[in-house]
């Protein structure tokens, strides 16, 4: 069951590869992050500078960044992470009070 879950999370956020190689890449570079950075890169620059389209549906595609907070490119990213980091593709972990994100093999 657990399987089916990550496959049918590895093909929802397929049409995201760009996006994914991007944080992929900044925390090979970076080593790491805090959710401090996340917000200041990212918090409000969906008016000044788009990066995101939005995603069509298809049966096996999500459309992320709608949720509460929704409708803006923070949350895209912010969904896309999470949904990596159940894929193993990053780690997250919570030290002296902020999130930190890192690639796993760092």
């Amino acid at each position: 069951m657990e399987n089916d879950r990550r496959e049918a999370i590895r093909k929802g956020i397929a049409a995201y590869a760009k996006e994914q190689a991007i944080i992929l890449r900044l925390l090979r570079k970076r080593g790491s992050f805090t959710e401090r950075d996340f917000d200041k890169w990212l918090r409000g620059r969906e008016v000044r500078r788009p990066r995101f389209k939005r995603r069509g549906l298809t049966a096996d595609t999500f459309l992320l960044g709608i949720g509460a907070n929704g409708f803006n490119q923070w949350a895209t990213w912010l969904d896309l992470m999470q949904l990596m980091m159940v894929l193993g593709l990053i780690d997250a972990k919570k030290e002296d009070g902020l999130v930190v994100y890192r690639h796993p093999e760092s």
